[in-house]
C-alpha cells in the first residue's frame, strides 16, 4: 500500500493507538489522516490560523490527535468527528507534543522556554 500527499512531502507521521489511522504533515498548515483499513485519505485537518504544522501526537487512548503550529497554537482534534479544541499556552513556536501514557496529560515543548 502506498499513501501519498501530492501537494507536498510528508516530513512526520504518527499511527493512531488502534492502528487504524496514519497521520502525516509536511511544511504546510494541514495534517492528512489516512484510513489504513480503507487504504485511502480519510480527512485533512487545518491549523486554526493556517500556520504551518510543527508537531503532532496521537493520544494513547481514543482518537484524539494533537497538532502544534508556528503561531503557537495547539489544536486537539477528535478524529472521526468535527470536534476541535484550540489551546494557546505558548508565546513562540511549539516544537514537540507528547501525551502521557494514560492520555490524561499533554506536554508541549516550545522555543519560549
Amino acid at each position: 500500500m502506498v499513501l501519498s500527499r501530492p501537494s507536498e512531502t510528508v516530513t512526520e507521521i504518527a499511527f493512531s493507538p488502534d492502528g487504524r489511522f496514519l497521520a502525516g504533515f509536511g511544511s504546510g498548515p494541514e495534517i492528512t489522516v489516512w484510513d489504513l483499513e480503507a487504504q485511502q485519505e480519510f480527512l485533512t485537518l487545518l491549523s486554526p490560523t493556517l500556520a504551518p504544522i510543527t508537531g503532532m501526537a496521537f493520544s494513547p487512548i481514543g482518537k484524539t490527535l494533537a497538532g502544534a503550529d508556528q503561531d503557537a497554537n495547539i489544536t486537539l482534534w477528535d478524529v472521526g468527528s468535527d470536534g476541535r479544541t484550540v489551546l494557546t499556552a505558548h508565546a513562540d513556536l511549539i516544537k514537540r507534543l507528547s501525551f502521557s501514557p494514560n492520555g490524561s496529560r499533554l506536554a508541549s515543548e516550545g522555543q519560549d522556554a
